[in-house]
Order: structure tokens, then sequence, then C-alpha cells
């Protein structure tokens, strides 16, 4: 999806987007003072959703333990690997071990949760868990025990989170990965440009396909113009 500013009848920049319901409210305002280039205002909508993490385990208190016994016991292991190498009879008994725990031990699903920030100290967790705790039992912000939690655990978490900022920035020229991913840990918007349409209405999706679009709608402005 493309938007514009314009100059006369040339397009000059864009605004690019993959999501149309992105942008909305779109208006002209004309000339911006003695210039020709017509200035464009619009909204855009940014929304965030939280995924639910879940992983599929072995519920082993749930499992069949005599199955899993009295199976291995009924395998005659010798006929089973006869020659075999060392290696292949390795991964002949893992086979089987799997298997058996396939047959005996019935999955569950867990949720795991949101993962704790990278800057979050073990002590600023430790004061935020309290001050839940606290919260559970007394269900009163304004009560005093709750009120202490709060301000400690805010404290805690300030701290953590600024110790944390000032030895990556210390350490920015030796360990210029950890602060760039930090800062796109903070990113929110994961948008990505395309797919577009080219001049004779055809969606291109592949990247050098987008780029020659890109090429084609700048250079016809720059030519227009030189």
């Amino acid at each position: 999806m493309l938007h514009y500013q314009k100059r006369s009848n040339a397009i000059l920049d864009l605004i690019i987007m993959d999501e149309p319901d992105m942008i909305a409210e779109i208006s002209d305002l004309g000339p911006l003072g003695n210039s020709d280039h017509n200035a464009l205002l619009w909204s855009t909508r940014v929304r965030t959703e939280t995924a639910k993490r879940t992983q599929r385990i072995l519920d082993y208190p749930k499992a069949d333990i005599a199955g899993m016994k009295h199976e291995p016991q009924a395998i005659d292991w010798h006929k089973l690997f006869g020659t075999l190498p060392i290696e292949d009879s390795w991964s002949t008994f893992k086979h089987k071990i799997q298997e058996i725990e396939t047959r005996y031990v019935p999955m569950k699903s867990v949720h795991l949760g949101k993962p704790k920030p990278m800057w979050l100290s073990h002590k600023a967790l430790k004061a935020v868990k309290h001050k839940h705790k606290v919260h559970r039992k007394y269900k009163d912000s304004g009560h005093p025990a709750c009120t202490k939690a709060d301000r400690l655990a805010s404290a805690a978490v300030k701290k953590s989170r600024w110790h944390f900022e000032y030895k990556l920035a210390q350490n920015i020229k030796d360990d210029r990965k950890s602060f760039f991913a930090y800062a796109k840990s903070k990113i929110k918007s994961r948008v990505q440009v395309g797919p577009l349409q080219d001049s004779r209405g055809q969606e291109v999706k592949k990247a050098g396909a987008m780029a020659e679009v890109f090429n084609q709608q700048f250079s016809s402005v720059f030519s227009l113009y030189s």
C-alpha cells in the first residue's frame, strides 16, 4: 500500500505499508508556505498482541510405569544389536526407548508464561514477587504493607534497569551486539515491506523485484526534475 507526498504531479516521498488498515484519515494540507510541495497528514493505527506460549511435554506422573518396566525386559537386546557398531547400537537403543516412552507416557500442554526481561535482576524479580504476594494477602492497595511493597519493588526495578542500561552503554565499544539486541527488543512493531504492485498492476513479493519497483518509481521522479 502506497501513500505519497506530491510536488505538482510528481510523487516524491512514499509511505509504505503492508497493512492498509494501519494508515487512516489521510488529508492533503496543500503547499507548505512558499514551497510547491504538498504535505500529507495521516494517522497510524498500532496494536500489539500477546501470543499464548504453550509447549507439549511428557506427563511422567501419569505414566504407566509398570508397562515401561515390562517392555524392555521383553526385548532380546543381544539379537537386536547383533554385530552392529557402537554408534548404530546406541541409535537403535535410543529409538526403542523413545518408542516405549511415547507409548506409555501421555503428553500435556504447559503454559510457558512471559519471559523475564533481560534487564530484570533476580533481586528485583524477588521484590516484584513479594509485592504480588503482599497484595494477595491484604487485597487492599492502600494498606501500609502493600504501599511499602510497591515502593520497594518499584525502586528495585528502576535500579535494575538503570544498572543494566548503564553497563550496556559502558561496554558498547566491546559488545555492540548486546546493545543493539536490547534496543531491538524495545521495538513493538514488526512491519515488513511488501507486497507491492508494479507498473502493470501485478503483485510483487520477492525482495529483488520490490527493489526494482522502488528504483523505477524514484528514477522517474529524478529524471523529471533533472
